[in-house]
């Protein structure tokens, strides 16, 4: 049986700056675990779903992606597994998937954290 752990937003980084983020000690301890966190997604692009975005707070999405301001710093970068779930933008979600972080590209767009072979529970 696969140990599923909570994280929360405010666990993501333990600090930010005009220089960078860091991200926490319980996000690093929980790279390739599966994790559980709770969120609204939205397209990473408007009209496809293969990526997702998981944020704190609903978000519009822009024509080109991302919101007029760009994602929060703490988004989530989501990337369903196959047939894992639907999602309803401004609804709730729930988001299992295993954890990366670090700096990578997905859908053209920077990412430092994200959620790979989720599955995704609107609420």
């Amino acid at each position: 049986m696969t140990t599923i752990f909570s994280l929360e937003f405010d666990e993501i980084f333990a600090r930010t700056s005009p220089l960078g983020h860091a991200f926490s000690e319980k996000l690093t301890d929980l790279g390739g675990e599966t994790v559980r966190m709770r969120g609204f997604l939205a397209p990473a692009v408007p009209g496809k779903s293969e990526a997702l975005v998981l944020t704190r707070r609903p978000a519009a999405v822009g024509t080109q992606g991302g919101t007029d301001d760009g994602w929060p710093d703490d988004a989530v970068f989501v990337l369903p597994a196959s047939g894992k779930g639907a999602f309803s933008p401004g609804r709730r979600a729930e988001v299992e998937g295993i954890l990366e972080h670090g700096p990578e590209r997905i859908a053209d767009m920077p990412t430092l954290v994200r959620l790979r072979a989720a599955r995704l529970t609107t609420l």
